[in-house]
């Protein structure tokens, strides 16, 4: 499967439990001498990652799953705000981005520009700009692949979704599929302050000291009726 243009192109990772199975993959590899994806021509560099342990060492990669995603959301909500205060615009088409839709514009998830992972890139785009400037770029790489492959008929074809790309700000490498999971994360984020927004609860209206906590009409308790 991952030898097909389609599948080569993606910032996957292989995962190998199995001991033997990484040396026959290694052995396939030197005998195709083009990769762990060696059926589409020698030369073609490919973004797939091939990693193996067993399944004890591959636990630590899942387990701070959440903790992880609750990170993730906490930096992408310190983001949106910021760049809504500062109301930044789209870097490429520099039209405002709509911050009421808070699922319709990308920000650079690069972390090469300074040793601290939490120092973000001050980049943002339209989602549909983001897309185009990085296909227009990951296009190319993709005819590259299928030029080398066997069938002609896959060059006329077109990548609809990109992998990532250069940033034009800060010059970092972006990930596609991580910029997304960071635009998920928002949306999410967002939701849960607005939720915990409306469920805080009102302030009781102070009153006058010396006056009654219930409405009524209070009577003397020796009255004859």
């Amino acid at each position: 499967m991952i030898t097909r243009p389609s599948w080569i192109r993606w910032p996957l990772t292989v995962y190998l439990m199995d001991p033997d199975l990484k040396i026959r993959w290694q052995d396939l590899d030197r005998t195709r001498g083009s990769g762990a994806t060696g059926g589409v021509g020698a030369g073609v560099k490919t973004k797939i990652e091939v990693k193996s342990g067993t399944m004890q060492e591959l636990v630590p990669l899942f387990s701070d799953r959440g903790l992880r995603q609750e990170q993730l959301r906490s930096r992408e909500l310190e983001k949106f705000d910021r760049f809504k205060e500062t109301d930044s615009r789209c870097l490429f088409c520099s039209k405002d981005i709509n911050y009421k839709d808070s699922a319709s514009f990308l920000t650079c998830n690069s972390e090469n520009t300074s040793s601290d992972p939490f120092d973000d890139c001050e980049m943002i785009a339209h989602l549909d700009c983001m897309s185009s400037i990085l296909l227009s770029k990951d296009n190319r790489f993709a005819q590259h692949i299928r030029s080398s492959s066997s069938s002609s008929n896959n060059q006329q074809q077109q990548s609809l979704l990109p992998t990532g790309g250069k940033c034009l700000a800060c010059h970092g490498e972006m990930d596609w599929a991580a910029m997304i999971r960071a635009m998920n994360a928002r949306v999410m984020a967002i939701e849960v302050r607005e939720l915990k927004r409306l469920q805080k609860p009102q302030k009781k209206e102070k009153r006058p000291l010396g006056s009654s906590p219930l409405d009524v009409e209070l009577t003397d308790p020796f009255e004859s009726p």
